[in-house]
């Protein structure tokens, strides 16, 4: 039972995903790739002149319709400008509040060592204090 509904899907796909073309008589009723079509090649500088001219005229033509470009100011460059460098400005008081930073927590860890080294040479004596005291 499964082969045979096997088989019969499989027929079914087949005609379904075949395409039935009837054979046509010449004349009136040809097809585009009996005749040929016909391509022009444009090229690419004056098909790109033809966009550019048809988006202007449909900005012209259109009252919703914005160009994309937007034209920079000297006045909003210049804030560009002042703005990159107050940036740099504040990453660099970054940097060296880092530095400083570091450095007194170096500063602090080597102090500490010194007090640990100088508290266990302490106790080394005291140890060796006791242990003359004992014998």
């Amino acid at each position: 039972m499964r082969n045979i509904l096997f088989i019969t899907g499989i027929l079914a796909l087949y005609l379904l995903f075949t395409s039935y073309q009837p054979e046509e008589t010449i004349g009136a009723n040809r097809t585009l790739t009996e005749q040929g079509a016909v391509m022009q090649e444009k090229n690419a500088l004056t098909d790109m002149h033809h966009r550019l001219e048809i988006l202007s005229n449909d900005l012209k033509s259109r009252n919703f319709l914005t160009p994309r470009r937007n034209v920079q100011t000297i006045h909003f460059n210049v804030n560009i400008k002042i703005f990159k460098n107050t940036l740099r400005t504040l990453q660099l008081f970054r940097l060296k509040e880092k530095e400083q930073l570091f450095k007194v927590s170096e500063f602090v860890s080597e102090c500490q060592t010194i007090n640990y080294t100088a508290l266990l040479c302490r106790k080394g004596y005291l140890i060796y204090a006791l242990r003359k005291i004992i014998i």
